[in-house]
């Protein structure tokens, strides 16, 4: 497995990840900085900030909610800009605008700065709209683009993980200058300075990003954005799973936006400390984000995993019931003064508060990471943008949808830890919901488990799997979770073709009936479901599926392969794809073999842990292809290992 840092050093990622570092940076800037002027208003300017007697409690929301609307109104328009175009073009453009965009803010800043914050503050809230609008055209065109940039799903899974890692560290070095210019005298008048800057640092480096071709040139940008919207949701809805992905990675923004909201008004109101408070908090929430999102790249193993994504959301409720049971740790200060840094490092609470932001935004690491990359993985390549736009579109419904939720308990005055115990409910019924009715999600999760944590899965010869197209994999079966096994170490979605009896086994039944399996019996018990079985296994197949069976029909009672049946000559003879042959080992003598007995009697047969194989051989062509051919072949494999069978 290559260097995590590999990417860092390549011409083809390095101007992307600090173009999108910049970007997310001066936005960060420019956000905390007036987060900070209407927040700790009284204590900058000598007199609070309040704008249509609206104080931070309730403008933070509304500059969410500000920041949002050009989502809604213009991420259509932008995917389809971005498909048109070079998206190099495109991010160049997006880059210029913004020193436009930080040319006005910076007057914002001298204005408050000059002894007229409420006015300088009210032109920053105009500007939140046009700076949405300027991400709003760079997103589509910064997730597209890492396809074109790292065609390898591996590269792309690492790119994926920078992305994530690098979007929120530079929230905590836009929070972390921010915070550092507020405190120095004349705060507000550096904050002008720093954002120009950083606006025209960015830019420069867009102009070492490799120039990549438009993929749909002929493309008719639409001019009315609802149309443009309509014509978006048709494509991303076209996928069922890429839209179901798209919801999740809308989930977390909402939930990570009314986070970092609940911060402010949590350091102040809960924890009655100064802004350092918030900054170290925001600062955690970027830390844990990125090395959730590394620590996702090093477990995906070189592949999309998304049987990680249940433990990030697991991860999330924890972190959010956690910072809600904790509820308000400290006593207002006796002298009257918010408590410095010095002072929440002696309390034991403010300890366990940072170890449960960092549980809450490491797991949205193992969260974002694999949607984003199925998004990218399974989107067509001439609507990648149009589907990253819609997925802007459906971000900004579920963030307008939870801010308003926010603006709507903090008129009635609930608490923050409170909130943080509604938000942790509402993701657990979520989870619920998805991973029930979303089969793929809770399979790859057991076979991510089985095959990395109860079992040290090798795979030998990965390459050999085809990356798109019908094919029909064959292998020896060993033991009751072989299909769980080899599901995981596919990057694709597989069909199984499985014996009923087998297929309904209870508990195990429930698993798989949510991966879809194909079932099957002999012809002389059941001829109407071998026809039905056949008839299901020729029509994935043709719909561009891989077809995964086990030709002995049956799980081996002595560890010794059994001969191949003539279902699998049927298969080719209908439809004759390629065929990889695939062998098993080391799954003999483990819980869920027969080994000694019935499976799945005797617990910790082998201990845990154990190594396995997984040995995958190019495709061969199925013209002439016999059962007792292939079985020589499989067996020829599988013996290759013959004291691990």
């Amino acid at each position: 497995m290559s260097s995590p840092f590999a990417l860092l050093s390549q011409r083809r990622f390095w101007p992307l990840f600090w173009t999108q570092f910049s970007v997310a940076f001066n936005d960060n800037v420019f956000k905390t900085g007036l987060v900070l002027m209407v927040t700790y208003g009284d204590r900058l300017f000598g007199e609070p900030i309040t704008l249509f007697d609206m104080g931070a409690q309730e403008l933070n929301p509304v500059s969410n909610l500000l920041l949002i609307l050009p989502f809604v109104l213009f991420s259509a328009i932008a995917g389809q800009v971005s498909d048109k175009y070079s998206k190099t073009k495109v991010i160049r453009w997006v880059k210029a605008a913004e020193i436009g965009v930080m040319a006005l803010a910076a007057i914002g800043f001298v204005i408050a700065g000059l002894g007229q914050p409420t006015t300088g503050a009210m032109l920053l809230f105009a500007l939140i709209f046009f700076m949405g609008l300027q991400s709003a055209f760079f997103g589509p065109s910064k997730y597209s683009i890492l396809p074109q940039l790292l065609p390898r799903q591996a590269d792309l899974v690492a790119g994926n993980a920078w992305v994530e890692m690098g979007t929120y560290f530079s929230i905590l070095g836009g929070i972390a200058l921010a915070t550092l210019l507020m405190e120095l005298p004349h705060g507000p008048m550096w904050f002008a300075g720093a954002v120009i800057v950083t606006a025209i640092l960015g830019w420069a480096v867009t102009r070492f990003l490799p120039d990549v071709p438009a993929e749909n040139p002929e493309l008719r940008v639409a001019k009315e954005p609802f149309t443009s919207s309509w014509q978006a949701a048709r494509i991303l809805f076209r996928d069922g799973d890429v839209a179901r992905s798209v919801f999740g990675i809308s989930w977390f923004w909402a939930l990570g936006g009314a986070i970092l909201v609940l911060f402010a008004t949590y350091a102040y109101r809960v924890l009655y400390a100064e802004p350092i408070a918030y900054a170290i908090l925001m600062g955690l929430f970027a830390v844990g984000i990125g090395a959730g999102s590394l620590v996702t790249e090093r477990l995906s193993f070189g592949k999309m995993e998304i049987g990680l994504v249940p433990i990030g959301s697991f991860g999330l409720t924890l972190g959010l019931a956690g910072l809600a049971l904790i509820g308000h740790p400290f006593a207002p200060p006796a002298s009257g003064e918010l408590y410095t840094l010095l002072e929440l490092l002696s309390m034991p609470a403010w300890w366990l508060i940072c170890g449960t932001v960092l549980v809450l935004s490491a797991s949205g690491g193992f969260f974002m990471v694999p949607l984003y990359t199925l998004v990218q993985s399974r989107a067509d390549p001439q609507e990648r943008s149009r589907v990253i736009g819609a997925n802007n579109i459906v971000n900004s419904f579920f963030i307008l949808l939870v801010q308003g939720g926010l603006f709507g308990l903090a008129m009635l005055s609930v608490s923050e830890p409170i909130t943080f115990g509604i938000l942790a409910a509402i993701n657990a019924v979520i989870a619920i919901y998805i991973y029930t009715q979303v089969p793929e999600f809770t399979l790859r999760f057991v076979a991510w488990v089985l095959s990395n944590l109860i079992h040290r899965l090798k795979v030998e010869g990965p390459e050999n799997l085809p990356s798109e197209g019908a094919a029909l994999l064959v292998c020896n079966h060993v033991s009751f979770v072989d299909f769980l096994i080899i599901m995981g170490a596919c990057k694709r979605p597989l069909r199984f073709v499985m014996d009923r009896e087998m297929s309904e086994i209870p508990v195990l039944s429930l698993l798989f009936h949510q991966a879809k399996i194909i079932p099957i019996t002999s012809y002389k018990k059941n001829p109407q479901l071998v026809e039905q079985a056949m008839d299901r296994v020729s029509e994935a197949l043709r719909e561009g599926w891989m077809v995964m069976i086990f030709p002995e029909g049956g799980l081996t009672w002595d560890g010794e392969m059994m001969e191949f049946r003539s279902g699998v000559e049927r298969i080719l003879e209908r439809d004759p794809v390629p065929v990889v042959p695939m062998a098993l080992n080391g799954l003999w003598g483990s819980f869920f073999s027969r080994a000694g007995g019935p499976a799945m009697r005797k617990p910790f047969r082998r201990g845990i842990y154990n190594r396995i194989w997984l040995t995958v051989r190019p495709p061969i062509p199925p013209e002439g292809l016999t059962a007792s051919a292939l079985r020589d072949i499989v067996r020829g494999i599988w013996m290759e290992r013959p004291q691990d069978p």
